[in-house]
């Protein structure tokens, strides 16, 4: 399988790196980055420099062809986010995000083997919010713009249905590996390990989302221990 990575210097985009070197049945990554990544060379990695991700030329998408999937990594978490420049939140949400499923829908789809659609794995949040008529108590703006794109990436698969395929992941906070709060607990508190994230994103890629087209913090548990089985 080939495969395309974004977001691979952040917490959870290095973590998915890892586990998709190690992973056999992944024979080429190929991670778009604006910057080169000196930090891991492998056999089966190419970066690919994109200097604006809403834009995608024509030597890009010949290094996209034959992807099967894309776990995408790239956004911005609420304490990151500059309130006072909600264009900046927009284009990196919104218009990155549905450039990207454009793109690879485009120049990736149509070589995909037998009736498979393009895998797009979305990393989302568990408090956005779909209707954007909803009156929020904090972080509204963010919630609500969070939840538009999960909007745009459904409509985008209904309006491409033998090509896209959508799986949105909502975890709530992302945790190290080590972390020592018991497992029990993880569930009540809608907290995962990075490397539980990862590993479900990953099988995502590989085998679809066989069921639910958006998984919460306990679909994600259960994908990521399916895996490992």
């Amino acid at each position: 399988m080939k495969i395309i990575l974004t977001g691979t210097t952040g917490f959870v985009g290095t973590e998915v790196l890892t586990q998709c070197l190690s992973q056999p049945a992944i024979k080429s990554i190929v991670v778009l980055s604006r910057r080169p990544i000196d930090s891991v060379i492998h056999s089966k990695l190419k970066v690919v420099i994109l200097e604006d991700f809403a834009v995608y030329g024509e030597e890009v998408l010949k290094d996209l062809e034959g992807a099967e999937a894309c776990i995408w990594n790239i956004g911005i978490t609420p304490r990151k986010n500059d309130p006072s420049n909600p264009e900046h939140l927009r284009r990196v949400s919104v218009d990155y995000t549905l450039a990207a499923a454009r793109a690879f829908t485009s120049s990736s789809a149509p070589s995909v083997p037998g009736n498979q659609k393009f895998r797009f794995i979305y990393t989302s949040g568990y408090l956005t919010e779909r209707n954007q008529d909803q009156s929020l108590w904090f972080a509204g703006d963010f919630r609500k713009l969070r939840g538009d794109v999960e909007n745009k990436l459904i409509d985008f698969e209904e309006k491409h249905p033998d090509a896209f395929e959508a799986v949105i992941l909502k975890p709530g906070r992302v945790l190290g590996k080590n972390n020592l709060i018991p497992q029990a607990l993880l569930g009540f508190t809608k907290s995962l390990r990075v490397n539980t994230l990862a590993a479900a994103m990953v099988d995502l890629a590989l085998n679809g989302r066989r069921g639910k087209q958006t998984l919460e913090v306990a679909d994600i548990e259960e994908r990521s221990r399916a895996a490992r089985e």
